[in-house]
């Protein structure tokens, strides 16, 4: 299970640090963008936008979620800033080689959204 997770963040990173490039064309150095200024740089970004809207929602609503749509069974707010956050957690661990609190439930990525159960 841990090279699986390990697998998964590192496409993910690659991914992301595809992207990160590509998204960019005016920047121009010298040195190429090396992997780990690529990853800071997504994440600093992800954290700019990420932490006051969380911030900025009221804690009260943080069980919105939205119902016009095709929007059945999505995340509420509250659990998708959840998940980023464990998510961020599980790729900075998975980086520095340590390994996830015991009391987190892994729940294997082939399984359909619907049978997770949030781990509160």
């Amino acid at each position: 299970m841990k090279v699986r997770i390990a697998v998964c963040c590192l496409l993910l990173s690659f991914g992301v640090a595809k992207m990160a490039i590509a998204a960019d064309p005016q920047e121009k150095t010298d040195a190429k963008p090396t992997f780990a200024s690529v990853l800071d740089k997504q994440l600093t970004n992800a954290e700019k936008t990420v932490v006051p809207a969380a911030d900025a929602m009221p804690g009260d609503k943080y069980n919105f979620a939205p119902t016009q749509g095709e929007f059945k069974g999505v995340r509420d707010f509250g659990a998708e800033v959840k998940h980023m956050a464990v998510a961020n957690f599980a790729l900075g661990a998975a980086i520095l080689g340590e390994n996830l609190p015991s009391t987190w439930a892994v729940v294997p990525m082939d399984r359909p959204t619907s049978n997770r159960r949030p781990n509160s």
